[in-house]
């Protein structure tokens, strides 16, 4: 996904809409809520809860109390699992409030795909906090451009290295995970993210010529994450304004006070609810629902009618849950064409060609997006990077990276 992060204009995308796993760049979230609910000079207490998370993390233990700036620096720079679950208690008491809280904020800010924001870390194995979390790249994109509204924010995510004292007196120097910021001057933040559920995901956000452009990358190849950011820039940057499409559009900037929504959760476990953003995606659906449901006089036979035609639902959707193996066989081995399914309003500005796609071992009969994410990196044109420079083919550092990965894989896996 390719939005204009000054128009909010979407220029392009493909299943931007679909909720997929986000892996740590649901990070973007913690920070976000976290820099609108605490000044700057707070202290993060660190709970039992924060201290056992799994890897990777800054080895915060129980009992200590580390600064706000050193903990969110942790979490954005090298994607700390433990800043992430200690930010998440700091901020609502517990990660179950923190999910909460990310579920309301999120409403209110305008989301679109009712995103699942369990985990504060992005995990999605067995150390997930409700099973970990599933977003779209519509509704994280939106938590993007809001957060990168924050100079405390956006301070930390375009930074390439940070170095601090510990509460327990180590020495810590964070070198951040982004490796586009070490290339592309452009770059002001703001972070990848791997689980092998997700595969690679990548958010960034570039300024050239006075321009803001923001890229939403999930389920990506790790040799195409990055040069295919670089390419999505170019084509931002090349479709001047007044050509941008005007269908589909971020809603304005509206984060909620975030501290006083933690308080009343905290103390009553309910906050008010508030009406969609008119110009919302879901505004016209919520509008006609609400003034059906006002209308006068015919109140007690729609209401009838709404539970036959929820009973109606049921019962079609359980009788195709028993029949499905039936009627929905695995589809034979061999190629099968991947359609794409963007907006005809983003034809004036296609996006390279998506070729036929041959389905690996592990694909099952529903997995478009991996379908839609291999055509991706194959359609990627090669020459906008040069890979000996990234150092993603046939070095030793490669290799190295690739042993890590798969040692945590394993660990993960006992």
């Amino acid at each position: 996904m390719l939005v204009d992060a000054d128009t909010g204009a979407v220029v392009q995308a493909f299943n931007d809409h679909a909720l997929m796993r986000p892996a740590s760049v649901e990070k973007i979230v913690t920070g976000l809520l976290a820099v609108a609910a605490l000044s700057p000079d707070a202290s993060v207490p660190v709970g039992a809860d924060a201290a056992g998370e799994e890897a990777a993390k800054i080895n915060m233990k129980a009992g200590q109390v580390w600064t706000f700036q050193d903990t969110l620096h942790s979490l954005l720079m090298v994607s700390a699992n433990d800043a992430a679950v200690a930010l998440a208690d700091r901020v609502s008491g517990s990660t179950t409030g923190f999910a909460r809280l990310a579920q309301i904020v999120g409403q209110r800010m305008g989301t679109a795909d009712n995103p699942l924001l369990n985990d504060p870390a992005g995990l999605d194995d067995s150390f997930a906090v409700g099973g970990g979390d599933l977003i779209s790249a519509w509704d994280l994109a939106l938590f993007t451009r809001a957060a990168m509204t924050y100079p405390a924010f956006s301070s930390v995510v375009r930074l390439p290295i940070y170095d601090f004292v510990g509460p327990d007196g180590v020495h810590h120097v964070l070198r951040n995970h982004n490796k586009l910021l070490l290339t592309d001057p452009t770059l002001v933040g703001v972070k990848p993210g791997y689980t092998r559920a997700a595969g690679d995901t990548y958010v960034a956000e570039a300024q050239r010529d006075g321009r803001s452009m923001i890229v939403v990358e999930l389920g990506v190849a790790p040799a195409t994450m990055y040069p295919g950011a670089e390419y999505l820039f170019g084509q931002g940057f090349a479709t001047p304004e007044d050509a941008e499409p005007t269908v589909d559009r971020l809603p304005p900037v509206r984060v909620p006070d975030v501290a006083a929504l933690a308080a009343s959760l905290h103390k009553t476990g309910s906050v008010p609810l508030t009406p969609v953003p008119s110009g919302h995606p879901r505004a016209a659906s919520t509008t006609h629902a609400s003034a059906a449901a006002s209308g006068s006089g015919g109140s007690d036979l729609l209401r009838a009618l709404l539970i036959l035609a929820a009973a109606a639902v049921v019962w079609v959707l359980s009788r195709r849950r028993w029949t499905r193996p039936a009627e929905r066989p695995r589809p034979a081995a061999g190629p099968r064409p991947v359609t794409p399914t963007a907006p005809s309003h983003l034809a004036p500005h296609p996006m390279v060609p998506v070729p036929d796609y041959a389905p690996g071992p592990h694909d099952g009969p529903d997995d478009v997006w991996r379908a839609a994410g291999a055509a991706w990196g194959a359609a990627v044109p090669s020459q906008l990077v040069d890979w000996a420079e990234w150092e993603l083919v046939g070095s030793p550092e490669a290799a190295a990276a690739q042993e890590a990965r798969n040692r945590r894989a394993a660990s993960i896996e006992r």
